[in-house]
């Protein structure tokens, strides 16, 4: 029996009915877009080369990206990257119509190009190699199974083959003998092999073997030869039709008792050439004629060498090791030894840095394996380490590793691109070094100078923070002992030092000498270092008359930039840990250490915003370009985006792990990030920017974000990032998938679907849309230009003469045959516009048409607005097109009510201040294409003329509250 409507809810209720109604996350402000400086990783498996033509293409993984990606091995270039995959790929095999098969434990992955087309599962365990065999791809599984997939059917869940070995057998690889047709060479951990026919699924031959596990196997050039790798350090050439060992390498990774990782032999003219790799980064070259060791190739690699390939006919050595870089030898000296040709790499640690550096495309990053690296967001390719001196060429001089002369690990830097063809503008700060250094991001390498601050060696401290003044001549430095000193960038030289007055104190000289009452009052007492603990940041403003500096002792202090004097300072109550200014104002946004970021004036030297929120502590954060957020990462594995102007949190984000640094564009178009423990740099694209949201609304529930994966990088001039792979295939500028389950109130709806209303008559909203979605409607003309076809279109067969079409058939469609009509005569002319539409279906009212003539009538063009906000450009220029369709000397009274519907319509917005950038944009795009049309027609061109005026007027009054802005600005300003 139900209960009585008015019985109270117990509190247990209450608690299920609150939980149900949890509020779900909204959509995510930023939207993962690629990853930069991933090169490979993923394991030894994780690797496939592949000829194509006269083309050669290695597939590798990308490990931590969950994805895989095809370089072309002629100048290391990404040419493709795969689908976001479940889990990273361990095991790669590319082979015919362009299949890509991955595996990830049990399951493989294939793809077709850079589409996934289905999912192999067979195997009960997990899938430790994979082999291309002409048509086919055989798997080799711990569960003592070898499937047989067919490529040409690469959607099939069934292989065409299964050979099952002994359960007692241990499979480590497999590899396929030259010559030996529908042959596999199969290894496991006793050191034994046995040699399968996949046709018949027998196995044909035992070998015993050498009582130790076998590592790796490679086919020989001479036939009937493979080459073992084992456990132990030693290669050994087996001869398989007469089962004999034909010679034996011994400590062929460099180290005894190391693993054999990669086997892989020179063909073609010239000295035939064994190499080997190991867990050690070394690459051993050994001659075969004479069966001694050739080369040595030390510290080839950072960590372990994953692969090695010999290219056919090329002395040309090719490498992956574990520190993220693939590499190419070219043997060409004159003792047999090899040189670096090319490579690509990215860091080998994990970034713990990254800064976008001048504009947006480039990115400076600092990690764990204390390189110093620019990312290009445009072409990857030019992304390179900055040179800190001729340090491989010390290392071997010493015989030690090149990482112990580097530099340590960098702790901050800042950068500028006012002087960047004169002298240095770049400055970094190292863990525990004493000297701060100064790089030319132009040359890529470090400077000449260090600023080392004055004192006696065992006085000093190392330095905790830089800063790089606007205009590019002063660097300053923070100092774990709370010092602060400033420095010529050009000449190094020291320019003086940041003290406080100590009042409690006379000066001694001053006092010994008798001149007590000769010098000014700040200079009769003694002073001190500017911070009694470390000095955690620096910031000098635009016009270099301040000076901002907080520290761990809990006071943010203001300097004057010129004379070095104390001006005033702030208690915040806690350690300060991080910084980061507003650029373009007087804004400093200081983090504590109890996870709160308070926004100080620089002018009134006062608090004026303070966020709350992180669990714990932060680990960066970040100003936007505009000064409308900021930007906070912590360890408590969130990004946090605070909205300044309402002091209130926009949206706590989970961008895939721990972010140790994020940096957001100039622009604001593309957010930077590094992880804990990944070596990429993430990009992130702001949906704001790309899409048609107006806002987002603010909540506190944490939005999960996935990963960005790689993705080919292209150019395009309009500054419109692309998601696209180059090849065939293309997709949207931005792919975001939308939630259907997310709730979206009215409230939204409406504020996403119309422009904000101005705050005041005489005033101006902008539309909110993505720039570049008015931007492109100014400039469909040259984006036209630019995708024109390389190649002129074909010329269509000609239909032979004595079949009739029917031209209203042919309005706007492929010509159309009619059985029924007489041909058309030679002399018929085909002109550009239909003079005559008999027949009323030619001319289809649009929507657009629609919505202009019912706000016409209703004094409401509301719906028109928000349906031209959602027009893409290029169909919005079809509408224009489609409001005439006769000569500018004929229109219909039809056609003339339409085209004053949408001056009218212009006019109404401009008027009410709305959408301004869009409109505008419009009227060029209208103007342009139905100029003539409006100039033969009186009445319209009236219209045109109150139009023009209005636009004129509306210019006049922004221009006007531009300059008494300015005015304001320069007055508060000059205040000082």
């Amino acid at each position: 029996r139900a209960p009585p409507a008015n019985v109270a809810m117990s509190p247990a209720r209450k608690e299920e009915a609150a939980g149900s109604a949890v509020e779900k996350p909204p959509p995510p402000l930023f939207a993962p877009f690629r990853a930069l400086g991933v090169i490979c990783g993923g394991g030894r498996q994780a690797w496939s080369v592949r000829r194509q033509g006269e083309a050669t293409y290695v597939t590798v993984g990308t490990g931590e990206s969950n994805t895989w990606q095809v370089y072309d091995c002629a100048k290391l270039k990404l040419v493709m990257v795969g689908p976001m995959l479940e889990d990273p790929p361990e095991c790669i095999a590319s082979a015919k119509r362009d299949v890509t098969a991955t595996a990830s434990g049990r399951e493989i992955a294939v793809c077709v190009r850079a589409h996934r087309v289905g999912t192999w599962r067979k195997h009960e365990g997990k899938v430790i190699q994979m082999l291309p065999l002409g048509n086919y791809i055989l798997s080799l599984g711990d569960d003592n199974m070898v499937c047989l997939w067919s490529v040409e059917d690469a959607g099939s869940n069934e292989p065409v083959a299964v050979l099952e070995m002994e359960r007692d057998c241990q499979p480590t690889c497999m590899v396929h003998p030259e010559t030996y047709l529908n042959k596999i060479l199969v290894a496991d951990e006793s050191g034994q092999m046995q040699l399968w026919n996949i046709v018949s699924k027998k196995c044909i031959y035992n070998f015993q073997g050498w009582d130790c596990p076998i590592s790796c196997l490679a086919s020989a050039p001479a036939v009937d030869v493979v080459a073992v790798g084992l456990a132990d350090g030693r290669v050994i050439l087996h001869n398989l039709r007469f089962d004999e060992t034909i010679t034996t390498f011994h400590d062929t990774t460099g180290v005894r008792g190391g693993p054999v990782q990669a086997i892989s032999f020179r063909t073609g003219v010239g000295v035939p050439l064994m190499a080997t790799g190991g867990a050690l980064g070394m690459i051993t070259v050994w001659d075969l004629e004479k069966k001694t060791l050739h080369t040595v190739m030390k510290d080839a690699h950072e960590g372990s060498v994953y692969q090695l390939h010999f290219f056919a006919g090329e002395p040309v050595l090719m490498s992956a090791g574990a520190d993220n870089s693939i590499k190419q030898w070219i043997f060409d000296n004159m003792d047999g030894s090899a040189r670096l040709l090319r490579f690509r790499s990215g860091h080998s640690g994990p970034p713990g840095l990254v800064r976008y550096h001048a504009d947006d495309k480039q990115i400076i990053s600092a990690g764990e394996d204390k390189a110093l690296r620019i990312f290009s967001t445009i072409q990857d390719q030019q992304s390179r380490e900055l040179s800190q001196g001729h340090v491989e060429s010390r290392a071997k001089k010493f015989q030690i590793k090149e990482e112990e002369l580097k530099l340590g690990r960098v702790l901050g830097l800042a950068s500028s691109q006012i002087r960047e063809k004169d002298w240095c503008n770049l400055i970094t700060c190292h863990e525990h070094d004493c000297a701060a250094y100064l790089w030319s991001v132009k040359d890529s390498a470090l400077g000449e100078h260090k600023l080392i601050p004055p004192g006696k060696i065992e006085d000093q401290t190392p330095i905790s923070c830089v800063c790089l003044s606007v205009c590019g001549n002063f660097g300053i430095v923070g100092t774990f002992a709370g010092k602060i000193e400033r420095f010529n960038v050009q000449s190094g030289l020291h320019r003086g030092s940041y003290k406080r007055i100590d009042k409690s104190k006379q000066h001694p000289s001053r006092k010994r000498k008798g001149i007590w009452s000769a010098v000014s009052a700040p200079e009769r007492y003694a002073t001190r270092s500017a911070h009694d603990d470390k000095v955690a940041g620096l910031y000098s403003d635009g016009r270099n008359k301040t000076l901002v500096s907080c520290s761990a002792d809990g006071y943010l202090r203001f300097w004057d930039f010129r004379t070095r004097r104390l001006t005033g300072e702030v208690r915040g109550g806690f350690e300060f840990v991080k910084m980061a200014p507003y650029q373009s104002g007087m804004l400093v946004a200081v983090a504590n250490g109890e996870h709160v970021i308070s926004v100080f004036d620089i002018v009134a030297k006062r608090m004026v915003r303070r966020f709350a929120g992180h669990g714990a502590r932060i680990t960066d954060l970040c100003f936007s370009d505009d000064g409308h957020w900021i930007l906070s990462s912590s360890l408590d594995g969130t990004v946090r985006c605070w909205d300044v102007m309402h002091s209130r949190v926009l949206q706590v984000m989970e961008l895939g792990g721990t972010v140790t640094s994020l940096s957001l564009s100039p622009s604001l178009d593309m957010l930077a990030t590094s992880i804990l423990g990944r070596r990429g740099v993430y990009l992130w694209a702001n949906r704001l920017y790309y899409t048609k949201e107006g806002s987002i609304p603010p909540s506190e529930v944490p939005v999960d974000v996935s990963l960005p994966a790689n993705l080919v990088e292209m150019e395009d001039k309009l500054g419109v990032p692309s998601a696209g792979l180059r090849g065939d295939d293309t997709c949207d500028v931005l792919e975001v998938k939308e939630d259907d389950s997310s709730p979206v109130t009215e409230d939204l709806r409406v504020m996403l679907e119309t422009a904000p209303s101005p705050l005041k008559p005489g005033m101006a909203t902008l539309s909110l849309i993505p720039r570049s979605h008015w931007k492109t409607l100014l400039h469909l003309e040259e984006i036209k230009e630019r995708n024109k076809p390389l190649q002129p279109p074909k010329k269509p067969e000609v239909a032979p003469f004595f079949l009739p079409t029917s031209q209203e058939e042919t309005f706007g469609k492929d010509v159309k045959f009619s059985p029924d009509t007489g041909g058309l005569d030679d002399g018929e002319q085909t002109v550009t516009r239909v003079k005559r539409r008999e027949s009323a279906d030619i001319f289809a009212e649009t929507e657009f048409v629609r919505l202009v003539q019912a706000g016409a009538e209703a004094g409401d063009y509301t719906s028109a607005a928000a349906y031209l906000r959602g027009m893409p450009p290029n169909l919005l220029e079809a509408e224009v097109c489609s409001l005439i369709l006769n000569e500018p000397g004929e229109i219909e009274p039809r056609e003339r009510r339409i085209l004053a519907s949408v001056l009218d319509f212009a006019q109404s917005e401009l008027s009410a201040g709305r959408n301004f950038e869009l409109i505008q944009g419009f009227l060029g795009l209208f103007l342009r294409i139905q100029a003539d049309v409006l100039l033969m027609d009186a009445e319209l061109k009236s219209r045109s003329l109150r139009l023009s005026s209005q636009v004129s007027q509306r210019w006049r009054q922004l221009d006007h509250l531009f300059q008494e802005t300015s005015c304001m600005l320069n007055l508060f300003t000059n205040l000082q």
